[in-house]
């Protein structure tokens, strides 16, 4: 009876040690995907950003100019929704990257706890018969544990994820945007009338010479 006992209380242990060794890869997934979510923020500030100094560069060189004198008013106009469109994406990324509010706390018993102190009995100084049952109230404690931490990763791992898929959309539409953008302004390049040309007098080429009466 009591070899049964004991093979009973091995398998509840066993069966509490799985719920731990769950609670443990729960959690390492979490903070996989922590990371991973602060990656992909960073490496869309970065593409966002290469867009961004190549949208200002228009408003600070010649190709604005260009762009008001053959009538691209709705490619200025298209330029700059983009230019919001790669702040704000920025914007949402940085916020995603700056969420780190992950509590820290142990996660199992004090070195108190196990081998005890003059003022806490610890678990190896329980009798033998009560061990068994205060090491599984142990794990589960642990299981507990390790699931709140969890519990709560996952929470700020959704508001990062949000942050970043927003931003991340924001990017493909601005991207989107751009091609338009150069589809459009070629086409405009393309429909202006060709340069006149001119002799070395400055008289236009599509004119006959003659003398000074039209002759």
């Amino acid at each position: 009876m009591e070899f049964e006992e004991d093979i009973m209380s091995e398998g509840r242990t066993d069966l509490v040690k799985d719920l731990v060794q769950l609670a443990i890869a729960e959690h390492s997934d979490a903070q996989t995907n922590f990371t991973n979510l602060d990656a992909k923020a960073q490496s869309t500030t970065t593409i966002a950003g290469i867009f961004l100094a190549g949208a200002l560069a228009f408003f600070n060189g010649d190709s604005l100019q260009q762009l008001i004198s053959i009538g691209s008013h709705p490619a200025i106009l298209l330029l700059g929704i983009v230019v919001l469109f790669l702040m704000i994406a920025i914007a949402l990324c940085v916020a995603a990257m700056r969420i780190r509010d992950v509590s820290v706390r142990e996660v199992g018993l004090s070195k108190e706890e196990v081998v005890g102190s003059s003022e806490v009995i610890g678990i190896l100084d329980l009798p033998a018969n009560e061990l068994p049952g205060r090491y599984e109230n142990y794990l589960l404690q642990q299981v507990d544990e390790w699931s709140q931490v969890s519990t709560e990763l996952r929470g700020i791992n959704y508001k990062k994820g949000r942050a970043v898929y927003f931003g991340q959309l924001l990017l493909g539409v601005a991207i989107f945007f751009v091609a338009i953008l150069l589809l459009y302004t070629s086409f405009r390049v393309w429909k202006l009338p060709p340069p006149t040309k001119s002799d070395s007098t400055g008289v236009p080429a599509k004119q006959t010479k003659g003398d000074i009466n039209g002759r």
